[in-house]
């Protein structure tokens, strides 16, 4: 069964601010702005996630309330804040995607390298990643349509189907 899947890197953190650590640095203004209009653009072309799987740390907690905000809808409700999604690698990106199916859309927001490794994985297309000089930048948003079940970044297999960098929407 297909199922598409929204998958947003956190925005731009706040890197002079005063938080003890780095699972507590929250957003910068590019960050907030650049959520804001990402959530704008998602609604624009019917993403809308029915789910959505986030780590646990400020700085996506805040990407997820901003992106809402820019869709004109309330994340919160429909989101599942998960410890193992802060920094984790691709296998437990696909092992939250398997444990919360959802028929829906579902949106991950996460980190870095984790969520580019997943990235690569399922879509197998390297090359036209690989065009820009980042490929998973702070608020970029890729849309994957997947095919069954897969526990595995092993096993992963999808077709990236839409694209966005917040860079083009400043």
């Amino acid at each position: 069964m297909a199922r598409k899947i929204i998958l947003v890197r956190h925005a731009k953190s706040d890197w002079d601010s005063n938080a003890p650590d780095d699972f507590s640095r929250p957003l910068n203004t590019r960050g907030r702005e650049d959520a804001h209009r990402t959530g704008a653009w998602l609604v624009e072309r019917g993403y809308v996630p029915a789910l959505i799987l986030s780590s646990t740390s400020a700085r996506t907690r805040e990407t997820v309330a901003r992106l809402g905000a820019g869709a004109g809808v309330v994340f919160e409700p429909r989101t599942r804040f998960l410890d193992g999604l802060y920094h984790g690698p691709s296998e437990s990106i696909a092992g939250a995607l398997a444990d919360n199916e959802c028929n829906e859309l579902t949106m991950v927001v996460a980190h870095n390298p984790g969520l580019e490794d997943f990235l690569y994985r399922l879509s197998r297309q390297h090359e036209w990643m690989g065009k820009f000089s980042k490929a998973f930048p702070t608020c970029g948003v890729y849309v994957v349509e997947t095919i069954g079940k897969q526990r595995s970044s092993e096993q992963l297999r999808g077709k990236l189907i839409a694209h966005m960098r917040p860079k083009l929407l400043r």
